[in-house]
């Protein structure tokens, strides 16, 4: 399901399983987007670059995220200023894998891998990979913490009192 007042390229190769969602007021513009069961983009997200956004099983990107699949130079949109001697353009698949969550207000760059399981904390600037079943946060990504799958309980096995 894509919110109404979402924007999607019409022009890009859009993937979508059952059971997937995008948010309202997001701005999708890449070259394609994959997502499987259980995906979902929350409000207020941007996608936009030249490259592919892969979200896996049940991952969750939070509200006002910015993906970005491909970077002209570390200056922006100031880029035309810049010599052609100090450009550079990055670009990339960002895969975000099965069970894993991007917090709120974290922006994703180009060929980050955000491995199964994984928790990025909020606000995060994530410019590297992140491995599977960790909990990391900050512009740096400290790692917080590692878990395992067996850390985490379905509501079923949930005890509720």
């Amino acid at each position: 399901m894509i919110g109404k007042t979402s924007i999607v390229n019409e022009d890009m190769k859009l993937e979508l399983a059952d059971d997937t969602r995008i948010g309202e007021f997001c701005n999708i513009d890449c070259v394609g987007l994959f997502i499987e069961n259980g995906g979902e983009i929350r409000n207020f997200c941007e996608v936009e670059g030249v490259g592919d956004l892969r979200i896996g099983k049940n991952a969750v990107i939070q509200s006002h995220c910015t993906i970005m699949t491909s970077i002209d130079s570390p200056w922006g949109y100031m880029s035309h200023l810049v010599g052609e001697e100090v450009r550079s353009m990055r670009t990339g698949t960002v895969r975000i894998c099965d069970d894993a969550c991007v917090m709120a207000h974290s922006v994703i760059w180009p060929g980050v891998v955000i491995g199964e399981g994984a928790v990025v904390g909020i606000g995060s600037l994530i410019t590297e990979d992140v491995p599977s079943w960790t909990i990391q946060r900050n512009s740096r990504l400290r790692m917080v913490r590692t878990s395992r799958k067996t850390d985490f309980k379905t509501f079923e096995e949930e005890e509720l009192y």
